[in-house]
């Protein structure tokens, strides 16, 4: 995070992502699983000069960290998903969705601020007028 925002040192994205890239490689009981979100986040959601954007390598990271617990990953999730059915009408992006909702919503760090942004991504499905958003909540 230093190199990426040039803290203390000065800012690097090229060391950042190398470092970013040494911490999901290390041996699974090391492994920080922000650096998948920062990775996913920050260079392939993106792009930039070092690589060029790649959302199907974004989601597998976030999903990564998702499944191991990592909430923000869970709510990056969600608006993809949220994103891609307003945007293709994919079904199986309200299957997604479903399942990360449920995934936000039993996290031990569940808010009501992160209610209130689940409800907002809720919302605008709802409005787009193409699915029952009870199918959504009561799943």
């Amino acid at each position: 995070e230093f190199y990426r925002q040039g803290i203390f040192v000065k800012k690097d994205m090229q060391k950042a992502f190398d470092y970013y890239n040494k911490a999901i490689e290390s041996p699974i009981d090391n492994i920080c699983f922000h650096a998948y979100y920062n990775l996913a986040k920050y260079y392939y959601l993106t792009g930039n000069t070092i690589l060029a954007k790649d959302i199907n390598k974004a989601i597998q990271y976030l999903t990564i960290a998702s499944n191991h617990n990592h909430i923000k990953s869970s709510i990056l999730l969600l608006y993809l998903y949220a994103e891609d059915y307003l945007s293709n009408h994919n079904e199986e992006s309200i299957t997604k969705i479903k399942e990360i909702t449920k995934k936000i919503e039993t996290h031990k760090e569940y808010t009501k601020d992160i209610k209130y942004e689940i409800e907002k991504v809720l919302e605008k499905i709802k409005e787009d007028n193409k699915i029952n958003l009870d199918i959504i909540l009561k799943s």
